[in-house]
């Protein structure tokens, strides 16, 4: 599997999740905008949807995206047909074959340092989210544990917008996986946009700061 840099100019990983059913713009036309306006990739989570659903959305998809910004949550059969990137949750066992972009989700220390064979893990939640309801965040704080104890970079996940991404940046994380922000919106390039240019600033600054 070949590794998947943080970007090769350094910049954080930018990652949308979907939301199907809430979208407000058709999904191609949505994910084209999020590519233009600076997402990096779009990973495809829709558990309830049966494998066949999941497909054809995958491939209306990849009519806007190549297969290398695309991933799939949960369905490796899917992914390794279709050559596109795969997502792991936290309690899978699955071990074959996967296509790079891979990633697993962690949700603490312990799982974190055994996904060395992942190009990335995704860490959350790290603020109160909808997809948690009754649930507080586990904070930039709890990231930076995953951070100092992951072996390979971390995107941190749950309840980021513009104005919590650059914590979780300063919290160590290599990058942001968005669903709401990303989904619930008219202006899906602008979001992006918007996004992107704190992701950046964001990184600049932490690296300065590591400097002096």
């Amino acid at each position: 599997m070949t590794r998947l840099p943080i970007r090769a100019d350094d910049r954080p990983l930018l990652i949308a999740v979907t939301d199907i059913d809430n979208l407000l713009v058709p999904i191609s036309e949505w994910a084209k905008a999020l590519i233009e306006g600076g997402v990096d990739i779009v990973q495809l989570r829709q558990p309830e949807r049966a494998d066949e659903d999941i497909e054809a959305l995958a491939r209306l998809l990849l009519e806007s995206l190549p297969a290398d910004r695309l991933q799939i949550n949960g369905r490796p059969l899917i992914s390794n047909a279709l050559e596109c990137g795969l997502h792991l949750p936290e309690r899978s066992d699955y071990s074959g074959p996967a296509q790079s972009p891979f990633s697993r989700s962690v949700h603490g220390p312990e799982t974190a340092r055994l996904a060395s064979r992942c190009n990335f893990v995704v860490a959350g939640h790290v603020f109160a989210t909808p997809s948690h309801p009754g649930e507080a965040g586990r904070g930039t704080g709890w990231l930076s544990e995953i951070v100092a104890e992951s072996p390979v970079p971390v995107v941190a996940i749950g309840g980021i917008d513009a104005t919590k991404a650059a914590g979780c940046i300063h919290a160590g994380a290599s990058g942001v996986a968005v669903i709401r922000a990303l989904t619930a919106t008219e202006r899906p390039y602008e979001a992006a946009r918007e996004l992107r240019n704190v992701l950046d600033n964001a990184t600049l600054a932490y690296s300065e700061s590591r400097i002096q």
